[in-house]
């Protein structure tokens, strides 16, 4: 199968950075953002994950393949800002392949989204069962539901709203298959994934209704990593907070 990847600059004298979109996404969801920071100096890639966008499906879905089929792709020495599920993914490569990792950035993402007793900075599994069910009641409502979740928590709401589901329409939606395993690599996300041989940056924001900022603040802080808390930010900031987050990676990473 083939990964859908667009390159914006391949000179070798620019840092890499590579961005993995979030559950039933694609890569048009970042808006304007890559086009800003090619322009500050970077080398960007846009990856569509298997299934979503316009990359094609994988028979097998586990984290492992879709890592597999994603590194064919990526540049050496990246910066991966994965964004929500696309954390966990660029979590994996690290630790599957670091030899092509740089740092990761977890952007409004956890390595462990589900709560339990031992970590509480989770959603409930019954969201995860919901968004489940719903899958296969109808696909294009979940997403919209799901759409209508992630923007709760910022000052601009129905702004965020609307630019979010213009930029997703922008592409077909992810195919059933893919949004399936997607969520089977929510439900199945550890704490332990953290552990990998690359520096990690958090950003996250301060009202994300999936992500309780306490607990990434909490992992930065006990592993010496860099964190930014973006105030009266929701599970997409970058969409009203996209100036704030290109002076993070500027400040980062050039």
């Amino acid at each position: 199968m083939s990964v859908f990847v667009q390159y914006l600059g391949q000179a070798s004298q620019r840092p890499n950075i590579t961005f993995l979109h979030g559950w039933g996404m694609h890569h048009k969801i970042w808006g304007v953002l890559p086009q800003e920071l090619f322009a500050l100096g970077f080398n960007v890639t846009l990856i569509d994950l298997p299934g979503h966008g316009n990359s094609e499906a994988l028979v097998d879905y586990s984290i492992d393949a879709q890592v597999t089929a994603i590194v064919k792709v990526l540049p050496v020495k990246s910066i991966i800002v994965g964004w929500s599920l696309g954390g966990l993914i660029a979590l994996q490569i690290a630790n599957n392949y670091p030899e092509r990792v740089q740092r990761v950035c977890m952007l409004s993402s956890t390595p462990q989204f589900i709560g339990n007793d031992s970590w509480k900075y989770g959603i409930k599994k019954q969201l995860l069962d919901i968004f489940s069910t719903s899958l296969l009641q109808d696909v294009v409502q979940t997403l919209r539901r799901f759409n209508a979740l992630i923007v709760q928590g910022s000052v601009s709401v129905r702004e965020d709203l609307r630019v979010l589901r213009s930029r997703f329409a922008l592409l077909d939606h992810a195919d059933i298959a893919s949004l399936e395993a997607g969520l089977d690599i929510l439900y199945q996300s550890k704490i332990h994934q953290i552990n990998i041989q690359r520096p990690i940056d958090w950003i996250i924001g301060e009202n994300d209704p999936l992500i309780p900022y306490q607990g990434i603040v909490q992992l930065a802080k006990q592993y010496q990593q860099h964190y930014f808390l973006l105030r009266s930010a929701n599970h997409v900031p970058f969409i009203a907070r996209q100036k704030k987050i290109i002076a993070i990676m500027k400040k980062l990473y050039l």
